[in-house]
């Protein structure tokens, strides 16, 4: 992806968007996200690697280095592992490190520069390793959020790596309000409550079956747990079941 940058009320903002060469011919837009989300990815699946000792000695080549060579190599990469963390530190280790990143629908790749990676741990450089390229990949979605798109990382169990989803949490409270009118005025009518509420009649219908949702559903995420794919907008536009279990599965919970 490629850096870019972008104005809002007097603030610059950097994004990475698809170059239209990786576009070709297909009528998919491109992906707009946020300097920040890709970057943040980048540098925690570094910092992984580095803090992995069987990739660490695969990377610097254990078979042909000597014992006290490889503990240092070792012990550089624990301090590594914490120093990429450090946001003004952050695009200078990605351009000394990282080739490419490349996006999917459910992962993302990170070719990194196996000979820059030997000279951080304090290696000698290979014969072989002018072109040596190591592949990272994590599971991730992309979740659109307006224009741009949050990118979201799993953790082990497939469940979403990210603070809470305040848009979400916040239809969850407006879901929980509109079934509170149903429990205080149960004669009334749906366009009726509707119109005490100040919504449409759709909306408010909507927001009905969002309160309906399994306890476990809602307390996951208000934790922000929930599965990656799992928007405001798509939970309004279910056509929710009332089984919880229904809903589990329908939401990617099982």
């Amino acid at each position: 992806m490629s850096p870019s940058h972008a104005s809002k009320a007097g603030r610059r903002y950097r994004y990475y968007i698809t170059p239209q060469a990786e576009l070709g011919d297909d009528a998919r837009p491109a992906w707009r996200v946020p300097a920040h989300d890709l970057e943040a990815a980048v540098i925690g699946r570094l910092q992984k690697m580095f803090s992995d000792r069987s990739a660490i000695a695969s990377v610097i080549g254990s078979a042909g280095t000597d014992a006290a060579t490889l503990k240092a190599a070792l012990t550089l990469g624990q301090r590594l592992a914490a120093y990429p963390g450090l946001p003004e530190h952050r695009r200078g280790v990605i351009e000394q490190l990282v080739a490419k990143v490349q996006l999917a629908d459910d992962h993302f790749a990170i070719d990194v520069d196996g000979a820059a990676v030997r000279r951080l741990l304090q290696i000698e450089p290979r014969d072989d390793s002018a072109d040596e390229r190591i592949t990272l990949v994590s599971s991730a979605a992309k979740v659109r959020r307006g224009k741009d798109v949050k990118l979201v990382i799993a953790d082990n169990d497939g469940r979403a790596d990210q603070a809470q989803d305040h848009v979400l949490v916040a239809l969850l409270a407006e879901a929980r309000d509109a079934y509170a009118l149903v429990i205080r005025w149960p004669d009334r009518s749906v366009r009726e409550l509707a119109r005490e509420s100040g919504k449409c009649r759709t909306r408010f219908g909507r927001l009905i079956r969002v309160a309906l949702l399994a306890p476990d559903i809602v307390q996951s995420c208000i934790d922000g747990t929930q599965p990656m794919r799992l928007t405001a907008r798509m939970l309004l536009e279910a056509d929710l079941p009332i089984s919880w279990d229904a809903q589990r599965k329908m939401l990617g919970f099982i």
